[in-house]
């Protein structure tokens, strides 16, 4: 990327940073905060999957209003009426945060369908309240607590059947993949894991856990 493209990129961003956090200073009702904060991050994983899916970008992110009122309102949903959802919705299309378009239903005649999706990319940190972040930070980390408990049942099950250092075997996979497709985890910290290895290689990955938890913890304090 030229340093023009990026450039232009960075602006770009700014600009969308500046209109969601503006919009969320002028929302003082935490229960607001929260709608859009939701709302915001459906519309971001819609837009997400479609870029995935290599889809042009013109049909990328749009979800129906029917949908999006399915997924919001109702009781014992996040927004008890369809006023509030309206409202907030136009107030977001109003402010170019998320862009609307209509168009006909071939299936369903003579009505017209709304739909709504991000106007720009925005990034979690932009969105969120600190409540928003750690409630997020918190599914993150029960995610990666199941992941670690089924890993560790799959290599007690291969060693159940034959497989004498199934971790050994999992390592060198993993090396061999990340050559071929650079992961994230390569920016880890190297001394992380290393901490919590015994001497024949084997992780106490409940230890690893309390230890990004324990971090989690000691960082909550920070200012975003």
């Amino acid at each position: 990327m030229t340093s023009d493209k990026k450039g232009d990129l960075g602006r770009r961003e700014d600009e969308a940073r500046l209109k969601i956090q503006k919009f969320l200073q002028g929302r003082r009702n935490p229960d607001t905060r929260q709608y859009v904060e939701k709302i915001i991050e459906y519309l971001e994983n819609v837009r997400k999957k479609d870029t995935d899916r290599k889809k042009p970008e013109r049909e990328v992110g749009w979800v129906r209003v029917k949908d999006l009122l399915g997924e919001f309102v109702g009781e014992g949903k996040l927004i008890k009426n369809g006023t509030t959802f309206y409202r907030l919705i136009a107030d977001l299309s109003q402010d170019l945060i998320i862009d609307k378009q209509t168009q006909p239903m071939p299936h369903e005649k003579g009505r017209q369908a709304t739909f709504y999706r991000t106007l720009s990319k925005y990034r979690r940190e932009w969105i969120f309240s600190r409540d928003g972040l750690e409630s997020a930070y918190a599914e993150r980390m029960a995610c990666i607590h199941d992941l670690i408990e089924q890993l560790i049942i799959a290599q007690k099950l291969l060693m159940e059947n034959g497989c004498p250092n199934p971790h050994e075997i999992i390592i060198e996979r993993f090396k061999h993949q990340r050559k071929k497709k650079p992961s994230c985890s390569a920016a880890l910290e190297p001394n992380l894991i290393q901490e919590f290895r015994d001497e024949k290689g084997n992780i106490d990955y409940q230890g690893l856990i309390n230890k990004i938890a324990t971090r989690g913890q000691e960082n909550k304090g920070s200012t975003l």
